[in-house]
């Protein structure tokens, strides 16, 4: 198996917050949580590397939700020079390494939850081609 040009070295944990909203009460039994995710970039062309951010926000600190929480991770990126064009390296940026990343906070999201009163929030699988276009 070939090692890809584009690596990583292992996500840290940035920012781990979670708040259980004590008014809150479920009538109807159903619960739609509203979350939303950020990344943020910093690009240095010169060493072909780059360290990129993820956070996601779930739910509100409002008595309308069960629960808060804001997950964030980072990681560094590297390539090797001159093997991606400027369109192929900003879709792996935007993209790939948000993706990846959003493995790692959608654990931390469930273990967070898990250990609440209420059940494991499984954070759904989100299209961060479009995501992240309307974040641009």
């Amino acid at each position: 198996m070939q090692s890809s040009a584009f690596q990583f070295k292992t996500p840290v944990m940035r920012k781990a917050v979670f708040q259980v909203n004590e008014g809150f009460q479920n009538e109807d039994g159903g619960i739609e949580m509203p979350a939303s995710i950020s990344t943020r970039r910093c690009v240095d062309d010169d060493a072909s590397t780059a360290y990129v951010e993820i956070e996601v926000l779930v739910g509100e600190k409002t008595k309308k939700y069960p629960f808060y929480a804001a997950v964030s991770y980072g990681a560094d990126f590297r390539w090797k020079p001159g093997t991606f064009d400027g369109e192929r390296l900003e879709r792996l940026l935007s993209q790939n390494a948000p993706a990846l990343l959003l493995g790692y906070v959608r654990v931390a999201i469930a273990t967070l939850t898990n250990f609440s009163p209420y059940p494991s929030y499984n954070l759904p699988f989100v299209d961060l081609t479009k995501e992240m276009q309307q974040n641009s």
